[in-house]
């Protein structure tokens, strides 16, 4: 039997409804269709699998009411399930469920506790905390009889969203940063090993909504910074309570030699338990800093640092200074106040040298 949904999703909608992936990410810009997609993608999983458990959350009861709960009543053909309001809930006659649930406190993830969740559904990710998604993620099972065809969609995540917010950290790093882009990537065991999929979408990529509503852009456009750039653009490298304000268009450019006669400036954030940061810099005419290395001494788990001593460090930074082609050029070393601390001699008794001292025995041809 052939049913009228009464949706035809527009591309960048359609990637998302043919992804392989299966822990997703449809984000960006406001505009592009994102919570109509997630709506739909829930109805076609609970039609298309029988006694499949979708969970569809937003982070508070009035959001969920007004995004999902309502249109869902009135967007969902008849005759294919039954709104259960007390329960806040679709059911199927084929015995699929689509719950429509809220997060408002961290607490609330309990709540869900002792729930199989076949496919979960998240609007707007970045209002939930990185322990919420976690929690809920971890509610992601199933002992279903799958059809071998969706196996490696149920159990799944299908998650919407814009920059900013509490989560906007944890979203750009999972999907955004972690993939390189727009794309797919295996994540790691430790963070689920699940296949991530991330689909940014811009408002021009809704041309109904630009017909239908024209002065939308122009109201985006109103916006203060930093949310014009993230509401307007789906720019991740804006987010709202951040220090500076980090444009990718306005603030990256092709790599370029570095000047024979330029200042050159090194800058150091010390760190052993927790990684150590370091970026190399050079001044042009105008004064402008150009950052043109780092070296982030992680071992690869986010917040765990190589453990190295202060004169391994300083041979790092000779070997790197070799590789930039800048050995034995004039540089001024900053560094916190902490690379200026008598270290306790453990060995000896009293104390040791600051980490300040040991690299200026080992950079002979620096200031700072």
């Amino acid at each position: 039997m052939e049913i009228d949904l009464g949706y035809t999703p527009q591309p960048k909608q359609q990637e998302l409804h043919a992804s392989p992936g299966n822990e997703i990410l449809f984000g960006g810009a406001a505009g592009p269709g994102k919570s109509h997609a997630l709506r739909f993608e829930a109805l076609i999983w609970a039609m298309r699998v029988p006694g499949i458990q979708v969970y569809l959350f937003r982070r508070t009861f009035p959001e969920l009411q007004k995004n999902h709960i309502l249109p869902s009543r009135s967007m969902y053909p008849d005759g294919l399930g039954e709104y259960k309001n007390g329960d806040r809930r679709w059911e199927f006659s084929n015995g699929s469920m689509i719950h429509f649930c809220h997060c408002q406190y961290d607490s609330d993830v309990f709540n869900y506790q002792g729930a199989e969740i076949d496919l979960l559904v998240i609007d707007e990710l970045t209002t939930f905390t990185e322990f919420q998604y976690d929690y809920l993620r971890s509610r992601v099972r199933s002992t279903r009889d799958i059809p071998s065809q969706y196996k490696h969609k149920i159990p799944g995540i299908i998650c919407a969203s814009n920059p900013g917010g509490m989560g906007h950290q944890f979203a750009k790093k999972r999907w955004v940063d972690f993939i390189g882009g727009a794309g797919l990537k295996r994540a790691p065991r430790p963070e689920g090993g699940m296949l991530r999929h991330y689909i940014p979408a811009l408002l021009s990529d809704n041309p109904i909504l630009n017909e239908r509503d024209p002065g939308y852009i122009d109201r985006l456009d109103a916006l203060p910074e930093p949310f014009r750039t993230a509401y307007k653009e789906g720019d991740w490298d804006i987010f709202m309570g951040q220090a500076f304000n980090f444009n990718r268009h306005q603030h990256v450019i092709k790599p370029m030699p570095v000047p024979e006669y330029a200042p050159l400036y090194m800058t150091f954030d010390w760190g052993y338990g927790a990684p150590f940061a370091i970026l190399w810099h050079w001044i042009d005419s105008d004064n402008r800093i150009h950052v043109f290395a780092e070296d982030y001494g992680w071992n690869g788990t986010p917040n765990q640092g190589l453990r190295l001593t202060d004169s391994q460090i300083a041979e790092r930074i000779n070997h790197r200074e070799e590789q930039l082609g800048i050995k034995g050029r004039s540089v001024i070393r900053l560094a916190g106040k902490d690379s200026f601390n008598k270290k306790p001699d453990y060995q000896g008794g009293g104390q040791g040298p600051s980490t300040a001292e040991v690299f200026a025995a080992r950079h002979p041809h620096c200031t700072g």
